[in-house]
């Protein structure tokens, strides 16, 4: 039982600050030398090296290939189209189509 309760205790207060970065859904729109265009949460935004978009998020470098985030701490290297993103909306059929057989 106690071995038990200890890794409850473990799961519940070490993962999710392991989770923390992956909330940010980013994707690039445009790269350039020094410049960078990209979505945030549905928000567009515009950075140049040194710039920040909140605390946590601060573009290190960008060229016309990638460029480069520092997300808490961590660096991280996008494409253009590129994204990280743990969230998702499901799909839904909010239309239906009907064929009636002759």
């Amino acid at each position: 039982m106690k071995i038990l309760i200890i890794y409850l205790f473990c799961f519940s207060v070490f993962i999710p600050f392991s989770l923390t970065m992956a909330d940010y859904n980013i994707v690039i729109l445009g790269l350039f030398k020094d410049k960078v265009i990209f979505n945030l949460e549905n928000k567009q935004y515009s950075l140049t090296p040194g710039e920040s978009v909140r605390e946590e998020i601060t573009l290190v470098s960008a060229d016309s290939n990638m460029a480069i985030f520092e997300i808490e701490g961590e660096q991280r290297r996008y494409t253009l189209g590129g994204h990280i993103g743990s969230s998702f909306d499901k799909f839904s059929h909010t239309k239906t189509t009907t064929i009636a057989p002759d």
